[in-house]
Formats: C-alpha cells, sequence, structure tokens
C-alpha cells in the first residue's frame, strides 16, 4: 500500500504512553504530524524525536501536532518517552504490522542484539485538519530523516501560500505520462 498526498490518511487508534489514545479525527485548523520511528533500540531515534521536543511549542505555534508513533509495546514506548526526555511530544505504540503496511512503512527483523524481531522503519506524515495527507517521507533505514527544523519551514510555506498537496499522480503509465506533456 501506499500512503498518498490528497487522500485521506489511515486511521489510527493507539494508546498513548501516560494515557488516552492517538486516533485520526480532524482538527479546525490543525495539521497532525505523525512521527514514525523505529523504536527504543534506535539511538538514532532518540537523536530525532529529542528534536521535536526541542520544538514542540514552535509546532503548536503553526497549528501542528506531532506526535511519535512505533511497533514497540508499551513497556518500551514508557521507556523511551522517559529516558529520552519526551515530556511534551505524546508517543503511541503497539502500532501493528497490519497498520505499519497500510501507511507504506518498511518493515525489517532484527539483525543484531537489541533489536526488536520486527520493527518498521520510519516515516514522516504530514495530514491537513480533514485527514487529508499533505506531505509523506518514507524511509528505508535510520539515516537522513527531514529536519525538524525545515518541516516547520514547510509548515509556514503551505500556510502562507495555500501550497497544495504534491505527488497525488502516483505511479503513471507510460501513455499517461505522455498524454500529460
Amino acid at each position: 500500500m501506499k500512503v498518498m498526498p490528497r487522500q485521506r490518511a489511515p486511521k489510527l487508534n493507539l494508546p498513548l504512553v501516560g494515557g488516552g489514545v492517538l486516533e485520526s479525527k480532524n482538527h479546525a485548523n490543525r495539521y497532525s504530524l505523525l512521527v514514525f520511528y523505529r523504536g527504543l533500540h534506535c539511538p538514532i531515534c532518540k537523536h530525532y524525536l529529542s528534536l521535536f521536543e526541542s520544538l514542540f511549542d514552535q509546532f503548536a505555534q503553526r497549528h501542528t501536532d506531532p506526535a511519535a508513533i512505533s511497533m514497540d509495546q508499551w513497556a518500551a514506548a514508557k521507556e523511551a518517552k522517559e529516558d529520552w526526555g519526551l515530556k511534551k511530544l505524546p508517543v503511541a505504540h503497539t502500532l501493528s504490522q497490519r497498520q505499519a503496511e497500510q501507511w507504506g512503512l518498511y518493515l525489517s527483523r532484527a539483525v543484531k542484539p537489541g533489536e526488536p524481531g520486527l520493527f518498521s522503519e520510519p516515516g514522516v506524515f504530514l495530514m491537513q485538519s480533514d485527514g487529508t495527507v499533505q506531505y509523506v517521507a518514507i524511509h528505508s533505514n535510520p539515516y537522513a530523516r527531514p529536519e525538524p527544523q525545515a518541516l516547520l519551514d514547510m509548515l509556514d510555506v503551505i500556510r502562507e501560500s495555500d501550497y497544495p498537496p504534491r505527488g497525488e499522480l502516483g505511479d503513471l503509465r507510460e501513455a499517461e505520462y505522455n498524454a500529460a506533456q
């Protein structure tokens, strides 16, 4: 499956560390920014999510609600939230393999000690207030993710210029591509 811009994002209903639920719902004039991370075993994820934590208020000023999501079970997600100092950033857990596949995330199996048997690789998704996908970044490894500051800059451009989601055409067949030229 592939999550496409200008389409509705897959539904989510995941428990949050500390209580409550992260669920897909419409938020008037607010964006949702979902940051899928590999899990507690990933030191790069620790650094990456700490950047979102430090910029959390700036995202809020831009009417954007970031949240972190992993396939980790509650105990590992709780440990990550506490040990990584994620006081403001909501952390959802127990994303299923099926849900990860619905979001188009790459899946990996453990190759070294300390990794869970199965986990998703990173992805960043920005949804408009009605649940329409605005931006997608999916990665097959923990490196080269979009910088949180660049995402803040992107939000400014989107709001200031009413910039639409792009990439909505997906996989064009050659005839369709030629016809569009």
